[in-house]
């Protein structure tokens, strides 16, 4: 019977490669597009995205490798000490082939690669594994290592994705799949499970036509409203609010929380305080749940109430994260069906206005202690710098995957993250704090300030981050090896700047003569590229033992790059 999904599926990649990031084959738009519908529910941007494929020579068939614990995307910065006990650590490992079917090969090359990239002890051999696969294991590496005493519930998630259709794999394929299975499972031990999933055109196509839900029903045992006022009140049975923020497969429901400016604490003793509430035997002499507990802030465009049910459309929960996914976690535990009667108190408030909704966000969050530039996204310093790039035709996510949901251009959207990289790398020449810390860049109130300040032109903050993406995309038509352009990229958009500027940049108001032109990188790059590897080199010929990820997240190197007048063009005589 003909199927027309690979024809279907050809005319959405075909779409998708006029937003994808530029410079993309049709082979990596597929990778891009699969991965993306794997990691559909961890709402991912685009950077985060694409900083897990791993396809090209030396992948060992991976294709892309993501880690998560709790269900958040761990980085190499990321802070391991606040996770819990038994947190659930899920690695995805996909392989992706734009054909028109399943073959053995695929288990081939995981059979010969897996036992070497999930055995703790053994080395990655870069002759053999490309660096963009050895960073992201080492991420994997690491967290296993660091928390080995939480216990983590561990899950191997070996990905398949061809534009072929599922209903018709080879039994050859299909008797593969239990071997590959106990592999991974001899290999990383008995508390780990390990399944494969192979995903074909019409699974790609469905998932990609599935949205988040934005209209969702909280049903209530008790509720008030205050006449006049879009506001609401109800005391709600945790079961029903555990329903609530998950999806269909038991994953709590990220985009609920997109405007909450606070991430899960783990292990606190908050956390564990909610948890033991929770998991106690009920008593009827003891407190209800909400006595003891502040409750859940939820903003919402519309509020409708019909048959004991709050029907919210666009909720957004700006406070109460932790007692969410305490909740979450408890009944993700729980036999299916489990059902509670205590409750939690919801507050539902209804508005479109930006500022009134910032207002309740930075109000509700007050009381804690958060300190007050963690609420990012509500900062003024961050809906000025959105509206800039958005009057200059470019989107700053300060909310999100707010622009990539919007299916804007991938080469023009920048996040806090990235845009906080370039700044540190171009604008302060700190490129081993841009490698070195992805994530955490803005979590301390002093780096914060210091990243985002008003002394700093507004054009500042467009200017590095094109710079930076500029380079980040001709880095790839260099004659350098992958593990420079790996770790490199900030290292080389900081000697750009220097090379533009004449002189170290110190600050970003270094760079305000350059905001009205664009360097030609082209013509740039090839010399900067090639002086900055002959630099690399004499730095670790003169520190034996220094790695190359060791020296490139080092201030040590950076002194020497500035030592050295690394891109400061010489002077003529």
């Amino acid at each position: 019977m003909p199927n027309n999904d690979p024809v279907l599926l050809d005319g959405v990649l075909d779409e998708i490669k006029v937003t994808a990031p530029s410079g993309l084959n049709d082979a990596q738009v597929f990778d891009l597009f699969a991965t993306e519908q794997v990691l559909k529910d961890y709402d991912l941007s685009i950077d985060e995205l694409t900083a897990g494929l791993t396809d090209g020579s030396g992948d060992g068939g991976i294709d892309g490798f993501y880690t998560f614990a709790d269900e958040i995307l761990v980085d190499e910065d990321f802070e391991k000490s606040r996770l819990p006990s038994r947190y659930s650590l899920d690695l995805y490992i996909l392989q992706g082939k734009r054909t028109s079917s399943f073959t053995e090969t695929a288990f081939d090359k995981w059979t010969v690669s897996l036992p070497v990239v999930l055995n703790l002890s053994e080395p990655l051999e870069p002759t053999i594994y490309a660096p963009e696969l050895i960073q992201r294991v080492e991420i994997f590496r690491d967290l296993l290592k660091q928390t080995s005493r939480k216990f983590p519930k561990i899950t191997i998630h070996l990905i398949y994705s061809t534009k072929a259709s599922t209903a018709n794999i080879d039994t050859r394929v299909l008797n593969r799949v239990p071997t590959i299975k106990s592999l991974v499972s001899d290999v990383v031990g008995a508390e780990s499970e390990a399944e494969v999933v192979f995903q074909g055109a019409r699974e790609l196509l469905m998932s990609a036509r599935r949205e988040p839900t934005t209209t969702l029903e909280l049903s209530f045992s008790t509720q008030m409203s205050k006449s006049g006022q879009n506001s609401y009140a109800g005391l709600v049975p945790i079961h029903e609010y555990a329903s609530f923020i998950s999806d269909d497969n038991g994953k709590i429901k990220k985009y609920v929380f997109e405007s909450n400016v606070r991430d899960f604490a783990g292990n606190t003793l908050v956390n564990k305080a909610i948890r033991d509430t929770l998991s106690s035997t009920s008593n009827p002499d003891s407190p209800d749940f909400w006595w003891l507990n502040n409750g859940i802030t939820i903003l919402a465009n519309e509020v409708t109430i019909t048959a004991g049910k709050f029907v919210i459309k666009d909720p957004q929960i700006v406070n109460g994260l932790q007692t969410s996914f305490s909740i979450h976690d408890h009944f993700a535990s729980a036999p299916a069906g489990t059902t509670d009667d205590r409750l939690v108190l919801i507050k539902v408030i209804v508005t479109q206005d930006e500022d009134i909704r910032n207002s309740v966000i930075v109000a509700t969050n007050s009381q804690t202690n958060l300190p007050p530039t963690a609420i990012r996204a509500a900062d003024e310093m961050q809906r000025d710098i959105e509206q800039y790039f958005l009057s200059n035709d470019a989107f700053y996510e300060r909310r999100n995957n707010f622009y990539k949901n919007l299916n804007k251009p991938a080469d023009e959207i920048y996040s806090v993250a990235y845009l906080a990289q370039s700044i540190l790398a171009i604008g302060f020449s700190e490129p081993d704090q841009a490698r070195a810390r992805p994530s955490t860049l803005v979590r301390k109130d002093d780096d914060y300030k210091r990243i985002f300040s008003s002394i700093i032109p507004m054009e500042a903050y467009l200017w590095v981050a094109r710079l930076q993406r500029g380079v980040d995309q001709h880095i790839k038509t260099l004659d350098v090896e992958k593990s420079f352009m790996v770790n490199m990229r900030f290292h080389l958009s900081m000697i750009v700047g220097v090379r533009l500027t004449g002189d170290i940049v110190h600050h970003p108001t270094q760079l305000s003569e350059l905001f009205t032109s664009a360097p030609d990188l082209q013509a740039l790059l090839p010399e900067l590229a090639a002086e900055l590897q002959r630099h690399l080199a004499t730095f670790l010929t003169d520190n034996p033992g220094v790695t190359v990820d060791r020296a490139v997240k080092s201030a040590d190197f950076v002194n020497y790059l500035k030592a050295v007048g690394a891109g400061i063009p010489v002077q003529e005589q």
